[in-house]
């Protein structure tokens, strides 16, 4: 893990292309010097952690080949599991051959490592209007609750490296479509194999690039300062990054509250109470005779 977590920060750091440029040099894998235009492409899916990464290959000579890979469990997906056609000649049968004779941890590392990145990039690219988020009744009838970013994107994180420590920080929203405040969360994580210890949050407002931290005991006080700090060193389009995901949040929770109010909302006792035309509590910004209180 933490081999995988070092891997990524040297990413991270440096640009995309050029990064996935060096990790087909430097990944070890004999079938890729043979290959003119290599793909790697993760599932499309921005909510998915599947673990699935198409490696499509087209060799200077021969056949199209294609690696279905499994990051998480470390092994090529069957024809059953795989989406997509894989490739059924002799060539695709002996680079599978090479793959699996080759494939040690630095190489998974590796791996995982662009599978992670691009899964982040597919997130940064997501268009909310284009997909649906399902929120707790909770959730929707109380406005102020923050929603965690990760359980909507569970690829979705920030490693830091500190000495020999892995930490994670990942980020929750206010989700209130109706409230224009900048403020979020970031949840700070110190991972120790597969044990996860919440270190404390941090309050942050994007906007004005304050902040101050939270439910941090004592004796962790230094190191989640050493964390944030870390933090918007390495990452330094963060703030963008942030409002950008808040944005996102906002417009998945609207379309979920209108959906909610179009379904249960009319049998709600609250929902008599609502003048016709007063604004629709589904947040549309159409008056409510117009909008969920038409019929």
């Amino acid at each position: 893990m933490l081999k995988v977590m070092k891997d990524m920060m040297d990413v991270v750091k440096e640009n995309k292309e050029q990064h996935i440029e060096e990790i087909h040099n430097d990944a070890g894998m004999p079938f890729l010097d043979e290959a003119k235009n290599i793909e790697l492409v993760p599932c499309l899916n921005p909510m998915c952690d599947c673990g699935a990464l198409y490696a499509l290959l087209e060799p200077d000579k021969g056949e199209k080949m294609m690696l279905p890979i499994n990051v998480h469990e470390k092994r090529l997906l069957t024809a059953e599991e795989c989406p997509l056609t894989i490739p059924d000649h002799e060539m695709q049968k002996r680079m599978e051959e090479a793959f699996l004779q080759d494939a040690d941890e630095e190489m998974w590392a590796q791996l995982t490592v662009v599978y992670l990145e691009k899964k982040n990039i597919l997130i940064d690219e997501v268009n909310p209007g284009k997909i649906t988020v399902e929120f707790d009744e909770e959730d929707i009838l109380e406005a102020d609750l923050m929603v965690h970013f990760q359980d909507i994107f569970p690829c979705a994180h920030f490693p830091i490296i500190l000495g020999q420590s892995v930490y994670i920080v990942t980020d929750s929203y206010c989700k209130n479509d109706l409230c224009g405040c900048k403020n979020m969360r970031l949840n700070m994580e110190k991972i120790s194999g597969e044990e996860h210890e919440l270190l404390g949050f941090y309050e942050y407002n994007y906007k004005f690039r304050q902040g101050n931290f939270s439910s941090v005991e004592a004796e962790n006080k230094l190191v989640a300062q050493k964390v944030i700090d870390t933090l918007f060193l390495e990452y330094p389009d963060i703030d963008k990054t942030l409002g950008k995901r808040n944005t996102t949040v906002r417009k998945l929770f609207k379309k979920a509250k209108k959906e909610y109010w179009k379904t249960k909302g009319r049998t709600n006792p609250n929902t008599s109470r609502i003048s016709r035309n007063a604004p629709c509590p589904c947040g549309s910004g159409k008056k409510y005779k117009r909008c969920c209180g038409r019929n």
